[in-house]
């Protein structure tokens, strides 16, 4: 992966616009626009070459968490509302599985 930024320099925001290009199959070139600091905060983590891999992995993270509150408000339209109790357990099941795939815990 490579990753292209430069700073706008009329953005009262002071943002970076970053190419990000993932060079495996099935992956596709957009151009995003990120606020500075958290471009070159990521860019510092993870280096040059992950850039695009951690933008991709933060997405579908973000996806998923999606995709779990429509399940979530589904049921409750059918059912009682989840307990505090079957949240807690849910949650400890999803950290037990980022630990699992090395992701952060919930």
């Amino acid at each position: 992966p490579q990753l292209r930024s430069e700073q706008l320099s009329d953005s009262p925001h002071h943002r970076a616009e970053a190419r990000c290009t993932a060079n495996s199959p099935g992956s596709k070139k957009y151009s995003i626009s990120l606020p500075e600091d958290l471009a070159e905060s990521v860019r510092t983590h993870v280096g040059p070459g992950g850039f695009s891999a951690y933008v991709a992995e933060a997405l579908e993270q973000r996806v998923a968490m999606d995709k779990l509150r429509e399940i979530v408000a589904d049921f409750e339209t059918d059912n009682e509302p989840l307990s505090r109790e079957e949240i807690e357990a849910a949650r400890a099941m999803l950290r037990h599985g980022r630990r699992d795939s090395g992701g952060a815990a919930a």
